[in-house]
Protein backbone atom coordinates (compact mmCIF):
# COMPACT_ATOMS: atom_id res chain seq x y z
CA UNK A 1 0.00 0.00 0.00
CA UNK A 2 2.91 2.35 0.63
CA UNK A 3 4.01 2.07 -3.00
CA UNK A 4 0.47 2.76 -4.19
CA UNK A 5 0.26 5.80 -1.91
CA UNK A 6 3.57 7.13 -3.27
CA UNK A 7 2.37 6.65 -6.87
CA UNK A 8 -0.96 8.32 -6.13
CA UNK A 9 0.53 11.31 -4.33
CA UNK A 10 3.28 11.80 -6.92
CA UNK A 11 1.01 11.59 -9.98
CA UNK A 12 -1.62 13.83 -8.37
CA UNK A 13 0.97 16.38 -7.27
CA UNK A 14 2.38 16.59 -10.81
CA UNK A 15 -1.11 17.13 -12.24
CA UNK A 16 -1.87 19.87 -9.72
CA UNK A 17 1.51 21.51 -10.29
CA UNK A 18 1.17 21.31 -14.06
CA UNK A 19 -2.18 23.08 -14.28
CA UNK A 20 -3.56 25.05 -11.26
CA UNK A 21 -0.14 26.02 -9.87
CA UNK A 22 1.15 26.97 -13.33
CA UNK A 23 -1.95 29.11 -13.84
CA UNK A 24 -1.21 30.95 -10.60
CA UNK A 25 2.46 31.51 -11.48
CA UNK A 26 1.80 32.97 -14.91
CA UNK A 27 -0.59 35.46 -13.34
CA UNK A 28 2.19 36.61 -11.03
CA UNK A 29 5.00 36.81 -13.60
CA UNK A 30 5.00 39.44 -16.38
CA UNK A 31 5.08 38.38 -20.06
CA UNK A 32 8.29 38.93 -22.01
CA UNK A 33 8.46 42.03 -24.19
CA UNK A 34 10.88 42.61 -27.05
CA UNK A 35 13.99 44.38 -25.69
CA UNK A 36 14.91 45.83 -29.09
CA UNK A 37 13.66 49.06 -30.72
CA UNK A 38 12.08 49.03 -34.18
CA UNK A 39 14.55 47.72 -36.74
CA UNK A 40 16.28 50.34 -38.90
CA UNK A 41 17.63 47.86 -41.43
CA UNK A 42 14.68 45.68 -42.28
CA UNK A 43 15.44 42.08 -43.29
CA UNK A 44 13.87 40.43 -46.32
CA UNK A 45 10.95 38.21 -45.32
CA UNK A 46 9.29 35.49 -47.36
CA UNK A 47 5.95 34.07 -46.23
CA UNK A 48 5.50 30.37 -47.05
CA UNK A 49 1.95 29.04 -47.23
CA UNK A 50 1.47 25.29 -47.61
CA UNK A 51 -1.94 24.94 -49.26
CA UNK A 52 -4.10 21.95 -50.12
CA UNK A 53 -7.57 22.76 -51.50
CA UNK A 54 -7.81 26.14 -49.75
CA UNK A 55 -10.05 28.00 -52.19
CA UNK A 56 -12.40 28.85 -49.30
CA UNK A 57 -9.80 30.97 -47.47
CA UNK A 58 -7.00 31.74 -49.94
CA UNK A 59 -8.62 34.95 -51.32
CA UNK A 60 -8.62 36.41 -47.80
CA UNK A 61 -5.00 35.32 -47.34
CA UNK A 62 -3.93 37.04 -50.58
CA UNK A 63 -5.79 40.23 -49.69
CA UNK A 64 -4.26 40.19 -46.22
CA UNK A 65 -0.74 39.97 -47.71
CA UNK A 66 -1.29 43.20 -49.62
CA UNK A 67 -2.43 45.00 -46.45
CA UNK A 68 0.70 44.21 -44.41
CA UNK A 69 2.64 47.28 -43.30
CA UNK A 70 6.14 46.42 -44.54
CA UNK A 71 8.27 47.72 -47.44
CA UNK A 72 6.97 45.88 -50.54
CA UNK A 73 10.48 45.31 -51.88
CA UNK A 74 11.41 43.50 -48.65
CA UNK A 75 8.48 41.10 -48.63
CA UNK A 76 7.37 38.15 -50.76
CA UNK A 77 5.03 35.19 -50.49
CA UNK A 78 5.18 31.68 -51.89
CA UNK A 79 1.96 29.68 -51.96
CA UNK A 80 2.94 26.03 -52.26
CA UNK A 81 0.10 23.99 -53.72
CA UNK A 82 0.18 20.43 -52.42
CA UNK A 83 -1.41 19.02 -55.60
CA UNK A 84 -4.61 20.98 -54.97
CA UNK A 85 -7.61 19.82 -56.98
CA UNK A 86 -9.91 22.81 -56.41
CA UNK A 87 -9.55 26.43 -57.48
CA UNK A 88 -6.65 27.31 -55.16
CA UNK A 89 -4.01 27.54 -57.89
CA UNK A 90 -6.14 29.68 -60.21
CA UNK A 91 -6.94 32.13 -57.42
CA UNK A 92 -3.24 32.57 -56.62
CA UNK A 93 -2.33 33.06 -60.28
CA UNK A 94 -5.03 35.72 -60.59
CA UNK A 95 -3.74 37.77 -57.65
CA UNK A 96 -1.91 40.21 -59.91
CA UNK A 97 0.82 40.82 -57.33
CA UNK A 98 4.32 40.02 -58.68
CA UNK A 99 5.53 39.37 -55.11
CA UNK A 100 3.19 36.37 -54.84
CA UNK A 101 4.50 33.19 -56.44
CA UNK A 102 2.70 29.89 -56.91
CA UNK A 103 4.76 26.74 -56.54
CA UNK A 104 2.86 23.57 -57.36
CA UNK A 105 3.86 20.00 -56.63
CA UNK A 106 2.28 17.32 -58.77
CA UNK A 107 1.99 14.82 -55.94
CA UNK A 108 0.57 14.96 -52.42
CA UNK A 109 3.50 15.56 -50.11
CA UNK A 110 2.10 16.91 -46.85
CA UNK A 111 3.28 20.06 -45.09
CA UNK A 112 6.54 18.61 -43.76
CA UNK A 113 7.83 17.55 -47.17
CA UNK A 114 6.65 20.82 -48.68
CA UNK A 115 8.77 22.73 -46.18
CA UNK A 116 11.74 20.40 -46.66
CA UNK A 117 11.67 20.88 -50.44
CA UNK A 118 10.79 24.57 -50.55
CA UNK A 119 12.59 26.46 -47.78
CA UNK A 120 16.22 25.69 -48.81
CA UNK A 121 15.61 27.33 -52.19
CA UNK A 122 14.04 30.56 -50.91
CA UNK A 123 16.43 33.56 -51.13
CA UNK A 124 15.22 35.38 -48.01
CA UNK A 125 16.79 36.33 -44.70
CA UNK A 126 13.77 35.22 -42.67
CA UNK A 127 11.09 32.66 -43.50
CA UNK A 128 7.59 32.98 -42.03
CA UNK A 129 5.71 29.70 -41.95
CA UNK A 130 1.96 30.07 -41.90
CA UNK A 131 -1.32 28.51 -43.01
CA UNK A 132 -3.92 29.66 -45.51
CA UNK A 133 -6.51 30.30 -42.78
CA UNK A 134 -4.27 32.65 -40.74
CA UNK A 135 -4.68 36.41 -41.20
CA UNK A 136 -1.81 38.67 -40.05
CA UNK A 137 -2.18 41.98 -38.25
CA UNK A 138 -0.70 44.90 -40.22
CA UNK A 139 2.34 45.28 -37.96
CA UNK A 140 3.14 41.61 -37.41
CA UNK A 141 6.19 41.44 -39.66
CA UNK A 142 7.64 44.70 -38.35
CA UNK A 143 7.32 43.25 -34.86
CA UNK A 144 9.13 40.10 -35.97
CA UNK A 145 11.91 42.19 -37.52
CA UNK A 146 12.86 43.72 -34.15
CA UNK A 147 13.98 40.37 -32.72
CA UNK A 148 16.28 39.44 -35.59
CA UNK A 149 18.56 42.41 -34.91
CA UNK A 150 20.13 40.00 -32.41
CA UNK A 151 22.25 37.42 -34.25
CA UNK A 152 21.45 34.86 -31.53
CA UNK A 153 17.74 34.90 -32.40
CA UNK A 154 16.89 31.81 -34.41
CA UNK A 155 13.10 31.68 -34.26
CA UNK A 156 10.25 33.87 -33.07
CA UNK A 157 6.69 32.65 -32.74
CA UNK A 158 3.72 34.99 -32.76
CA UNK A 159 0.35 34.98 -31.07
CA UNK A 160 -2.58 33.42 -32.92
CA UNK A 161 -6.01 34.53 -31.81
CA UNK A 162 -8.71 32.08 -32.82
CA UNK A 163 -11.86 33.30 -34.54
CA UNK A 164 -14.44 30.91 -33.09
CA UNK A 165 -18.03 30.95 -34.40
CA UNK A 166 -20.91 31.02 -31.93
CA UNK A 167 -21.53 27.30 -32.38
CA UNK A 168 -17.97 26.45 -31.36
CA UNK A 169 -18.41 26.31 -27.58
CA UNK A 170 -16.07 23.39 -26.98
CA UNK A 171 -13.53 24.79 -29.44
CA UNK A 172 -13.57 27.89 -27.24
CA UNK A 173 -12.34 25.60 -24.47
CA UNK A 174 -9.41 24.64 -26.68
CA UNK A 175 -8.78 28.32 -27.31
CA UNK A 176 -8.68 29.03 -23.57
CA UNK A 177 -6.14 26.23 -23.13
CA UNK A 178 -4.02 27.60 -25.99
CA UNK A 179 -3.99 31.03 -24.37
CA UNK A 180 -2.82 29.39 -21.15
CA UNK A 181 0.04 27.81 -23.11
CA UNK A 182 0.86 31.16 -24.72
CA UNK A 183 1.34 32.77 -21.31
CA UNK A 184 3.68 29.99 -20.25
CA UNK A 185 5.70 30.38 -23.46
CA UNK A 186 5.88 34.11 -22.86
CA UNK A 187 7.53 33.39 -19.50
CA UNK A 188 9.96 30.97 -21.19
CA UNK A 189 10.76 33.73 -23.67
CA UNK A 190 12.62 35.61 -20.92
CA UNK A 191 15.26 32.86 -21.25
CA UNK A 192 15.13 32.44 -25.06
CA UNK A 193 13.99 28.86 -24.56
CA UNK A 194 10.39 28.72 -25.75
CA UNK A 195 9.18 25.11 -26.01
CA UNK A 196 7.63 25.14 -29.48
CA UNK A 197 5.93 27.57 -31.86
CA UNK A 198 2.49 27.98 -33.43
CA UNK A 199 2.39 26.36 -36.87
CA UNK A 200 0.36 29.21 -38.32
CA UNK A 201 2.72 32.00 -37.29
CA UNK A 202 6.45 31.69 -36.72
CA UNK A 203 9.50 33.32 -38.26
CA UNK A 204 12.81 31.49 -38.58
CA UNK A 205 16.22 32.58 -39.78
CA UNK A 206 16.69 30.61 -43.01
CA UNK A 207 20.17 29.47 -41.97
CA UNK A 208 18.61 27.86 -38.88
CA UNK A 209 16.23 25.68 -40.87
CA UNK A 210 16.94 21.94 -40.62
CA UNK A 211 15.27 19.24 -42.66
CA UNK A 212 12.51 17.44 -40.78
CA UNK A 213 11.99 13.65 -40.68
CA UNK A 214 9.71 12.53 -43.51
CA UNK A 215 7.17 11.03 -41.13
CA UNK A 216 6.87 14.06 -38.83
CA UNK A 217 3.15 14.33 -38.09
CA UNK A 218 1.59 17.74 -37.33
CA UNK A 219 4.71 18.86 -35.49
CA UNK A 220 6.78 20.97 -37.90
CA UNK A 221 6.43 23.96 -35.56
CA UNK A 222 7.50 22.07 -32.43
CA UNK A 223 10.26 20.14 -34.21
CA UNK A 224 11.64 23.29 -35.82
CA UNK A 225 11.76 25.17 -32.51
CA UNK A 226 13.53 22.24 -30.83
CA UNK A 227 16.02 22.05 -33.71
CA UNK A 228 16.81 25.75 -33.28
CA UNK A 229 17.34 25.30 -29.55
CA UNK A 230 19.66 22.36 -30.18
CA UNK A 231 21.71 24.51 -32.56
CA UNK A 232 22.37 26.97 -29.74
CA UNK A 233 20.17 29.80 -31.06
CA UNK A 234 17.35 31.43 -29.07
CA UNK A 235 13.61 30.91 -29.48
CA UNK A 236 11.28 33.72 -28.42
CA UNK A 237 7.56 34.44 -28.16
CA UNK A 238 6.23 37.81 -29.32
CA UNK A 239 2.74 38.64 -28.04
CA UNK A 240 2.67 41.72 -30.30
CA UNK A 241 3.23 39.76 -33.52
CA UNK A 242 -0.38 38.74 -33.91
CA UNK A 243 -2.65 36.94 -36.33
CA UNK A 244 -6.15 35.52 -36.41
CA UNK A 245 -6.81 31.87 -37.21
CA UNK A 246 -10.16 31.07 -38.78
CA UNK A 247 -11.54 27.88 -37.22
CA UNK A 248 -14.56 25.70 -37.80
CA UNK A 249 -17.10 24.35 -35.33
CA UNK A 250 -16.73 20.61 -35.87
CA UNK A 251 -15.75 18.99 -32.61
CA UNK A 252 -14.88 15.74 -34.42
CA UNK A 253 -12.32 17.58 -36.56
CA UNK A 254 -10.79 19.24 -33.48
CA UNK A 255 -10.56 15.84 -31.78
CA UNK A 256 -8.81 14.29 -34.81
CA UNK A 257 -6.45 17.25 -34.89
CA UNK A 258 -5.58 16.74 -31.24
CA UNK A 259 -4.83 13.02 -31.90
CA UNK A 260 -2.44 14.01 -34.71
CA UNK A 261 -0.77 16.59 -32.50
CA UNK A 262 -0.49 14.07 -29.67
CA UNK A 263 1.18 11.50 -31.90
CA UNK A 264 3.54 14.16 -33.24
CA UNK A 265 4.43 15.27 -29.72
CA UNK A 266 5.61 11.78 -28.81
CA UNK A 267 7.75 11.75 -31.94
CA UNK A 268 9.37 14.96 -30.72
CA UNK A 269 9.84 13.47 -27.26
CA UNK A 270 11.76 10.56 -28.77
CA UNK A 271 13.77 12.57 -31.31
CA UNK A 272 14.73 15.26 -28.79
CA UNK A 273 15.68 13.10 -25.81
CA UNK A 274 18.77 15.31 -25.47
CA UNK A 275 16.53 17.74 -23.55
CA UNK A 276 16.21 15.21 -20.73
CA UNK A 277 19.79 16.08 -19.79
CA UNK A 278 19.57 18.59 -16.91
CA UNK A 279 22.93 20.02 -17.99
CA UNK A 280 21.10 21.73 -20.87
CA UNK A 281 19.99 24.48 -18.48
CA UNK A 282 16.71 26.31 -18.95
CA UNK A 283 15.89 24.30 -22.07
CA UNK A 284 15.92 21.09 -20.04
CA UNK A 285 14.11 22.71 -17.11
CA UNK A 286 11.20 23.84 -19.29
CA UNK A 287 11.13 20.49 -21.09
CA UNK A 288 10.76 18.67 -17.77
CA UNK A 289 8.32 21.10 -16.19
CA UNK A 290 6.23 22.13 -19.20
CA UNK A 291 6.25 19.61 -22.03
CA UNK A 292 6.66 16.24 -20.33
CA UNK A 293 3.84 16.68 -17.77
CA UNK A 294 1.44 17.72 -20.55
CA UNK A 295 2.39 14.92 -22.91
CA UNK A 296 2.01 12.35 -20.15
CA UNK A 297 -1.07 13.83 -18.45
CA UNK A 298 -3.32 10.92 -19.60
CA UNK A 299 -0.93 8.45 -18.00
CA UNK A 300 -0.79 10.50 -14.80
CA UNK A 301 -4.60 10.72 -14.72
CA UNK A 302 -4.90 6.95 -14.99
CA UNK A 303 -2.27 6.38 -12.29
CA UNK A 304 -3.93 8.87 -9.97
CA UNK A 305 -7.44 7.44 -10.37
CA UNK A 306 -6.70 3.73 -10.19
CA UNK A 307 -4.25 3.96 -7.30
CA UNK A 308 -6.77 6.19 -5.51
CA UNK A 309 -9.43 3.56 -6.14
CA UNK A 310 -7.19 0.88 -4.61
CA UNK A 311 -6.48 3.13 -1.60
CA UNK A 312 -10.10 4.10 -0.92
CA UNK A 313 -10.29 1.83 2.11
CA UNK A 314 -7.18 3.31 3.70
CA UNK A 315 -8.73 6.40 5.28
CA UNK A 316 -10.87 9.50 4.88
CA UNK A 317 -8.21 11.39 2.95
CA UNK A 318 -8.12 8.86 0.12
CA UNK A 319 -11.92 8.56 0.07
CA UNK A 320 -12.27 12.34 -0.19
CA UNK A 321 -9.75 12.43 -3.04
CA UNK A 322 -11.59 9.64 -4.85
CA UNK A 323 -14.91 11.45 -4.45
CA UNK A 324 -13.35 14.61 -5.90
CA UNK A 325 -12.08 12.65 -8.91
CA UNK A 326 -15.46 10.99 -9.46
CA UNK A 327 -17.21 14.38 -9.32
CA UNK A 328 -14.70 15.84 -11.79
CA UNK A 329 -15.14 13.00 -14.31
CA UNK A 330 -18.89 13.13 -13.78
CA UNK A 331 -18.90 16.81 -14.70
CA UNK A 332 -16.83 15.96 -17.78
CA UNK A 333 -19.40 13.34 -18.79
CA UNK A 334 -22.25 15.81 -18.30
CA UNK A 335 -20.24 18.28 -20.38
CA UNK A 336 -20.07 15.74 -23.21
CA UNK A 337 -23.86 15.34 -23.05
CA UNK A 338 -24.36 19.11 -22.98
CA UNK A 339 -22.06 19.51 -25.98
CA UNK A 340 -23.99 16.83 -27.87
CA UNK A 341 -27.22 18.72 -27.11
CA UNK A 342 -25.60 22.06 -28.07
CA UNK A 343 -26.08 23.47 -24.57
CA UNK A 344 -23.62 26.19 -23.57
CA UNK A 345 -22.97 25.30 -19.91
CA UNK A 346 -19.70 27.03 -19.01
CA UNK A 347 -19.29 25.15 -15.71
CA UNK A 348 -19.03 21.87 -17.64
CA UNK A 349 -16.87 23.10 -20.52
CA UNK A 350 -13.52 23.03 -18.67
CA UNK A 351 -13.70 19.42 -17.30
CA UNK A 352 -15.17 18.15 -20.58
CA UNK A 353 -12.49 19.84 -22.68
CA UNK A 354 -9.70 18.71 -20.36
CA UNK A 355 -10.79 15.06 -20.48
CA UNK A 356 -11.58 15.10 -24.20
CA UNK A 357 -8.22 16.67 -25.00
CA UNK A 358 -6.31 14.14 -22.94
CA UNK A 359 -8.25 11.21 -24.38
CA UNK A 360 -7.11 12.42 -27.80
CA UNK A 361 -3.52 12.70 -26.51
CA UNK A 362 -3.74 9.11 -25.24
CA UNK A 363 -4.98 7.94 -28.65
CA UNK A 364 -2.10 9.87 -30.18
CA UNK A 365 0.27 7.98 -27.88
CA UNK A 366 -1.15 4.66 -29.11
CA UNK A 367 -0.85 5.88 -32.71
CA UNK A 368 2.81 6.70 -32.09
CA UNK A 369 3.43 3.29 -30.53
CA UNK A 370 2.03 1.56 -33.63
CA UNK A 371 4.39 3.56 -35.84
CA UNK A 372 3.84 6.58 -38.11
CA UNK A 373 4.82 6.10 -41.73
CA UNK A 374 3.41 9.22 -43.37
CA UNK A 375 3.01 12.88 -42.48
CA UNK A 376 0.19 13.45 -44.98
CA UNK A 377 -3.26 14.32 -43.67
CA UNK A 378 -6.27 16.18 -45.04
CA UNK A 379 -7.16 19.52 -43.41
CA UNK A 380 -10.73 20.22 -42.35
CA UNK A 381 -13.10 22.32 -44.43
CA UNK A 382 -12.37 25.94 -43.48
CA UNK A 383 -15.19 27.63 -45.31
Amino acid sequence: MLLLAVIFLTSTAILIGTYPVSLLLIRLLPPHRCPHPPAKELPFFCIVVAAYNEEGVIPQKLANFQQIDYPPERLAMVVVSDHSTDGTDELVKASGDPRIRLLRYEERLGKVQILNRTIPGIPADIIINTDANVVFDRNTIRNFARWFQDSQTGLVCGYEEREVPRAGGTIRGETTYRDFEVRIKSIQSHFGAVMGAHGGLYAIRRECWQELPRNSLSNDDLMTAMNVLRSGKKVYMDLEARATEITGTRISEEFKRRIRIGAGNYQVFWWHRWLLNPMRGWKSFFFWTHKLPRWFTPHLMALSFFTNLALAGEGEFFRACLLAQIVFYGLALLGAVADRLALDLRLLTAPYHFCSMNLAVLLGFLKWLKGIDSSIWTPSDRR
